[in-house]
């Protein structure tokens, strides 16, 4: 049942009663909304205009979508997830500005607990309100918390957000378990190559299930992450081999402060790079270990939308319908071959388009050694490519990352544009 709470910032029972109330009917998962008037004491109990409230009960009172989920099984349980993120906004006929929260003012999304047979501890979907094409997902060992800004920005995006099984009487995840949930998932139309994610300790469990299923990921992201894990005996760090060799991207955000920055990440990144392997990382200045999730968790759903991205077929570098433009891609001399293009999309509409092409790590002497991405953004309008501006950034690893943005730089982009 929503709830909806209109209180004064300064009442005395603020805190007391309406903040305790928000905090339990959220905590079991109910979805309770709260207008907080700037100002306002105990007195008025209400609202001016009332056509806010009527609002929020007249929707309130309308039938629910609901979603088809075939594979809910056991004891099924029903919650709602949503940000618990404030918006101050003003409202005319109040004359004041009011501090809005909660899922009347945001989008709320369903979320299941169940059960599998054989299976120990349950199951948690966090279902969007549309999936995306394919049926996307992320997998993680830790449940989301409501301030998770990369897990949100998923939802919009599509995708669904899946805690894996942990029981009661262990340490931590069982693998075969985790095996039979993305069983089931699949086998009900979910991707074939979710993403693995985590943040800290739950991190390493990710990363433990996608070493031990590497033809079953898309990409790996981590927050702040320790590398170690129970659901396995082989540890992360040992095994980052079996990530490079299957060219599984990864993706960590830390903060400069974490003390597990040096001995998990940074260990990692060595590691990664006498390998070849791809592995991503921002750091945030001045944060410790909290907040886990990044400030902007743009550049982090930019990578997972592009590891999703379905393959292109073979590009033209010719205007097609829809006015996007497809890459070229070039021939090589070698015995391995890049990916198609993959579209990464538009970030602001009649901006442009981005696509990347990947170019897997070889085995072969004397070939590439370490895997390379090519971004590249083409301006809207686009009717014929006449040239191409290359962004060299030295050579290596630690280029290549910090090379990486040059497609997103506006700079460039205004002189592309100016002579298209």
């Amino acid at each position: 049942m929503p709830i909806l709470q209109v209180c004064g910032s300064i009442d005395p029972l603020l805190a007391r009663s309406a903040g305790a109330i928000e905090t339990i009917y959220q905590q079991y998962g109910g979805r309770v909304s709260t207008m907080i008037q700037e100002g306002k004491g105990h007195h008025p109990h209400s609202l001016r205009d009332s056509k806010p409230i009527a609002d929020f009960i007249s929707q309130s009172v309308e039938p629910t979508h609901q979603h088809a989920t075939p594979y809910l099984s056991g004891r099924i349980a029903k919650s709602s997830f949503y940000s618990v993120g404030n918006a101050y906004r003003h409202f005319p006929h109040e004359g004041i500005y009011i501090t809005c929260r909660g899922p009347w003012f945001t989008d709320c999304y369903d979320r299941y607990s169940f059960e599998l047979r054989d299976v120990q501890g349950a199951i948690n979907v966090i279902v969007p309100r549309k999936a995306a094409p394919g049926k996307p997902w992320a997998f993680r060992a830790d449940i989301v918390s409501r301030d998770g800004a990369v897990d949100l920005a998923l939802l919009a995006k599509g995708f669904h957000i899946v805690t894996g099984p942990v029981p009661f009487n262990g340490d931590g995840p069982s693998l075969q378990h985790w095996n039979a949930v993305y069983k089931l998932l699949t086998e009900h139309g979910f991707s074939k190559k979710p993403v693995l994610e985590g943040a800290g300790g739950a991190a390493g469990e990710a990363y433990a299930w996608a070493i031990a299923n590497p033809d079953k990921v898309s990409c790996i992201y981590a927050e702040n992450p320790v590398l170690r894990c129970t659901m396995t005996k082989a540890q992360p760090l040992d095994n980052l081999a079996v990530l490079a060799k299957a060219g599984i991207p990864m993706l960590h955000v830390c903060g400069s402060l974490d003390p597990m920055l040096q001995s998990n990440t940074r260990a990692a990144e060595a590691r990664c790079k006498e390998l070849g392997a791809a592995l991503t990382v921002i750091i945030q200045e001045g944060i410790g270990h909290y907040p886990t999730a990044p400030k902007d968790p743009t550049p982090v759903v930019d990578f997972i939308l592009r590891e999703q991205q379905q393959k292109l077929a073979k590009p033209k570098g010719r205007l097609v319908s829809g006015g996007e433009v497809k890459l070229t891609t070039p021939p090589l001399t070698t015995n391995h071959s890049p990916s198609a293009a993959k579209a990464l999309g538009r970030f602001q509409s009649g901006t442009g388009q981005y696509f990347a092409v990947d170019f897997p790590p070889s085995t072969v002497e004397g070939e590439l050694a370490i895997a390379v991405t090519y971004t590249a953004w083409i301006p809207d309008g686009a009717k014929q490519l006449r040239g191409v501006i290359v962004h060299q950034h030295g050579a290596g690893t630690t280029a290549s990352i910090e090379g990486g943005t040059a497609a997103y730089d506006l700079h460039w982009q205004v002189l592309a544009k100016k002579w298209n």
